[in-house]
């Protein structure tokens, strides 16, 4: 089965040149809530920590969002990780 933009895979599609299986994923998600009223109070020492906390356990970091309100202002930033079960 096949869409436009899509691909389905079967088992045997699944498995790599050697037999086995391809490579297994974990994700993980970092959320920082911004303080302040109109502009977001942003602590570049906490997230830097937190970041490279994650990436000596081995996480790759995949994407970053920055999750805004209604009328603009950042509220949290939102980062994505993954690594290889």
């Amino acid at each position: 089965m096949k869409r436009q933009g899509c691909r389905f895979y079967g088992v045997d599609e699944l498995r790599n040149e050697n037999g086995g299986m391809r490579m297994e994923w974990e994700y993980y998600t970092l959320k920082f809530k911004l303080g302040g009223f109109l502009s977001p109070k942003i602590e570049p020492d906490k997230i830097d920590t937190a970041l490279n906390e994650a990436g000596s356990q081995g996480w790759d970091l995949v994407n970053a969002v920055a999750v805004t309100q209604s009328y603009g202002a950042v509220s949290e930033l939102i980062f994505f990780f993954k690594r290889q079960r």
